[in-house]
């Protein structure tokens, strides 16, 4: 009970801190362009590392 308790109250702060950075269209817009920008680069890391990997054990 005590880990979901402090699960909880993180959430509340995340919920803030998404109230503030969605509080208009134009923010909202650069929200999340900003955070699509930060996964789609973080994938593109994750293949090509996986990929490269590859060539090196078998090439």
């Amino acid at each position: 009970m005590i880990v979901l308790e402090n699960s909880f109250s993180m959430f509340a702060g995340i919920e803030s801190f998404l109230k503030k950075a969605t509080s208009s269209k134009i923010s909202s817009f650069n929200f999340g362009f900003l955070t699509t920008a930060i996964m789609q680069s973080s994938g593109l890391v994750s293949v090509l590392a996986s990929s490269n990997s590859k060539k090196r054990r078998y090439g």
